[in-house]
């Protein structure tokens, strides 16, 4: 039994990473990666199994019977004896169609800050995944000054040009809109490129930036909006996007804020009540914009806080290792392109383990935003006395 020769583990929080293919990537314990680096190095699994035994204290069968599972659930991965598929192997697609020869579903420009985008998709889909999230800034913009397309390619996925240059989704729908927000991003910040996407929100303070990874429903964006109205810089409420050098790229759409959040932002922006309100399903959503939303500049991400709202409870922070942050962030959505490299992955565990990382549940905003304004205030350098 030997281990797939151009899979290499990425040790991580005292674990490791494995990259199965170009959509997958594995996380396992300290156990996990022993067993690992013992076949790689051609140990059988009783051999394997012993060993653990006598450094962990382990009934021997236990231990065997774990060694077993861990094994055959590598197997069925295709990650042993040779099988594998890794993702530089991939290609990405080329549609050579002419725009013009090309059945739209829909074609439509916005404008973002001083910047003009026209999109144009294929599919109807694709179209109603895009448009709902962009059309609040859809707008009259002559000759746009760049192009960004979606194409079906056939085989369930589609892909995405910005002026002729394609990128790949993972399939016709997931993934989709992370890889027309990076084409996006990128013409925003020319000369940067996006390593990683997260649905999360971000502000900065000075020149540190604070992530708020979450599902939707956690309170992120009320959050933000109360932090921008207490002069924190805006830098976005549903994706945020960050190059190599773990900068935030400001995308700083308007934050969506659903009926309940109105009474708790109007402090922060008085005249949220004359924005246009609209439904999502049955809830009512108005937009806000915060000032000079789209003056913000890339800022080093510092921290990430994974906010939760629980009704009635008091506000509580607490630091967790990276291994929980990686969970948190998973369920909450995270994008590290297509195709998924190793040296991606090798960035971003490191930035991982690097990067301060908190929970924070709480029920009354004011609460919530002292809590986030000391774990800020730990991150800044003393001043000079």
């Amino acid at each position: 039994m030997t281990v797939a020769r151009d899979i290499r583990p990425v040790p991580f929080d005292a674990g490791m990473l494995l990259l199965a293919s170009g959509e997958r990537l594995l996380a396992y314990n300290a156990s996990a990666h022993h067993v690992w680096r013992a076949l790689a190095d051609g140990e059988s699994p009783s051999q394997i199994a012993s060993t653990l035994s006598q450094i962990f204290g382990i009934d021997p069968a236990k231990t065997a019977a774990d060694v077993e599972a861990i094994i055959s659930h590598w197997r069925r991965e295709g990650l042993l004896d040779g099988s594998s598929s890794i993702a530089d192997r991939l290609e990405p697609p080329d549609d050579r169609r002419s725009a013009q020869h090309i059945n739209w579903t829909a074609s439509w420009s916005c404008r973002f800050g001083g910047r003009s985008v026209e999109f144009a998709v294929e599919d109807p889909i694709s179209t109603a995944l895009l448009r709902g999230s962009l059309r609040r800034l859809e707008a009259d913009v002559g000759t746009p000054e760049t192009r960004i397309e979606v194409r079906a390619a056939g085989d369930g996925t589609s892909i995405v040009l910005r002026d002729g240059s394609p990128r790949r989704t993972s399939g016709a729908a997931e993934g989709l809109k992370e890889a027309v927000y990076q084409a996006l991003i990128e013409f925003l910040w020319p000369g940067r490129t996006v390593d990683t996407l997260l649905h999360a929100a971000a502000v900065a303070c000075g020149d540190v930036a604070i992530c708020f990874p979450a599902a939707s429903g956690s309170g992120k964006s009320t959050l933000i909006a109360c932090l921008s109205g207490r002069g924190f810089e805006y830098l976005a409420d549903d994706l945020t996007a960050m190059d190599k050098g773990a900068e935030v790229l400001p995308l700083p759409l308007p934050i969506s804020l659903k009926e309940g959040s109105w009474p708790v932002i109007d402090e922060a922006f008085p005249r949220t009540d004359s924005s246009d309100v609209f439904r999502i399903g049955q809830t009512q959503v108005r937009l806000v914009t915060p000032p000079d939303a789209w003056n913000a500049r890339p800022t080093r991400l510092g921290v990430l806080i994974f906010p939760q709202y629980a009704s009635g409870s008091d506000a509580v922070v607490a630091r967790i290792r990276p291994s929980e942050a990686l969970v948190r962030l998973r369920d909450a959505g995270i994008w590290l392109g297509h195709p998924l490299t190793y040296e991606r992955v090798v960035r971003f565990a490191r930035w991982l383990e690097s990067t301060p990382t908190y929970t924070l549940q709480y029920s009354r905003p004011s609460e919530a935003l002292a809590h986030i304004e000391r774990v800020v205030a730990g991150l800044q350098p003393p001043a000079d006395v």
